[in-house]
């Protein structure tokens, strides 16, 4: 509902036991999500980001970093929002 009817959401975490918790605890109550792929869940590097699928409204990071990650920028769609901490 989030990001309405056409709409996807990809959580990627480079721990794979973090992906599959994820995964179950959505299966639970949304499995929809998963199922019409609305929500993908990923192992990989959530710096690299996913180049192929930009530019994305929206880049939220939950992980702290020393500086914006730039291939997050290049990603991030023309008045596009992104939430990361840094410092």
């Amino acid at each position: 509902q989030m990001v309405g009817p056409n709409g996807t959401v990809i959580g990627i975490d480079y721990l794979e036991p973090l992906v599959k918790l994820s995964h179950d605890n959505v299966s639970k109550g949304h499995a929809d999500l998963l199922e019409s792929s609305c929500l993908q869940l990923e192992v990989g590097d959530g710096w690299k980001g996913r180049p192929k699928e930009a530019p994305f409204d929206a880049i939220h990071v939950g992980a702290a970093a020393l500086e914006v990650p730039k291939a997050l920028i290049d990603q991030l769609r023309p008045g596009g929002r992104m939430v990361v901490p840094v410092g």
